[in-house]
C-alpha cells in the first residue's frame, strides 16, 4: 500500500515539545500515515509515542548555509546524529537540499556534490540514506547544477527524493523526469504551484501529479505532501493535500 506523509513546513516554526506533538496530532487527524519533520524534540524513546498515535516517522530534512563552508564541515557529523534518531524512529531517510545564491557557479555545485558524498558516506555507516531534494534553480543554464549534482555524487551514497513541483517549475514534466531517475529515487515530494508560481493546495494548480502517479504506482515509496506557505490555516492546507493524495492513489 502506498503511504502518504506530511512535510510539516506548512505549520511554520515550532518552539516547544507541546507544539510539536500537537502538530503530530493534526497530521494524523488530517489523514496522513506519516510525517517528515525535524528531530529537535525527539529521543529514541519517542518511537512508542508515534506508535500509540498510529503515525509513522517517514524522514527528516537537513539544511545549511552552504556559503559558510567552514560551518558546513560539521554537516556529516550532524547528519549522523540526526540519522541515529531517524533510525530509532523506524526510518532510514534523511533529505538534504542545496542552496541558491547569485552567480552560483559550476565549481560551487561541484563543492556541494563532494559535501553530499561525505554526508552520504557518514549516513551509510549507520545504514541510513541521504536523499537529494531539488528546487528549480538546478535546472537553470541547461540544467547545469542538476547535471553536476547527479553526475558527481555517488549513487550508492546520495539517493534522490525529487520534488515534482519544483521539477515542473524548472521546465520539465515531472512524470518523465521521475521515470528517468527511477533506479535512484527513494521517496517523492508532491508540491503544488499555481499558474503564477505561488504555493497552493494540490489540485488548485498546474503540477502534473497524475503523470507522476502513473510512473510510481507500483513503487513502495513515501509520497510526501509539502506546501511551504498557506493563505489559510496549516491544518486546512495539509488536510486538503491529504484528501487529494488519498483520492489520487485510490485510498479515498
Amino acid at each position: 500500500m502506498q503511504k502518504i506523509a506530511c512535510q510539516t513546513i506548512t505549520f511554520g516554526r515550532i518552539d516547544t515539545p507541546e507544539q510539536f506533538w500537537d502538530m503530530m496530532a493534526q497530521c494524523k487527524k488530517a489523514g496522513y500515515d506519516g510525517v517528515e519533520t525535524g528531530t529537535n524534540f525527539l529521543t529514541a524513546a519517542d518511537k512508542a509515542r508515534f506508535e500509540d498515535m498510529e503515525l509513522e516517522y517517514a524522514c527528516t530534512h537537513l539544511g545549511a548555509n552552504y556559503q559558510d563552508r567552514e560551518a558546513c564541515a560539521a554537516l556529516p557529523d550532524q547528519a549522523a546524529r540526526m540519522g541515529e534518531i531517524v533510525k530509532a524512529m523506524g526510518s532510514d531517510l534523511v533529505f538534504i537540499s542545496g542552496g541558491n545564491w547569485l552567480n552560483k557557479s559550476a565549481e560551487d555545485y561541484k563543492w556541494e556534490a563532494a559535501l553530499y558524498n561525505r554526508i552520504g558516506a557518514k549516513l551509510k555507516e549507520i545504514d541510513a540514506k541521504l536523499l537529494y531534494h531539488n528546487h528549480h534553480w538546478e535546472f537553470a543554464d541547461n540544467k547545469m547544477g542538476l547535471n553536476i549534482l547527479y553526475n558527481e555524487t555517488d549513487p550508492s551514497l546520495v539517493r534522490l527524493g525529487p520534488d515534482v513541483g519544483w521539477v515542473q517549475r524548472g521546465g520539465e514534466m515531472p512524470g518523465p523526469f521521475v521515470k528517468k531517475h527511477l533506479d535512484r529515487i527513494e521517496a517523492v515530494h508532491f508540491k503544488e504551484f499555481s499558474a503564477d508560481e505561488r504555493f497552493t493546495e494540490m489540485g488548485k494548480g498546474i503540477v502534473d501529479f497524475q503523470g507522476v502517479w502513473d510512473v510510481i504506482k507500483d513503487k513502495n515509496w513515501w509520497i510526501i505532501a509539502e506546501q511551504d506557505t498557506t493563505t489559510t490555516t496549516a491544518f486546512e492546507s495539509v488536510k486538503e493535500n491529504a484528501d487529494y493524495l488519498l483520492k489520487l492513489i485510490g485510498r479515498a
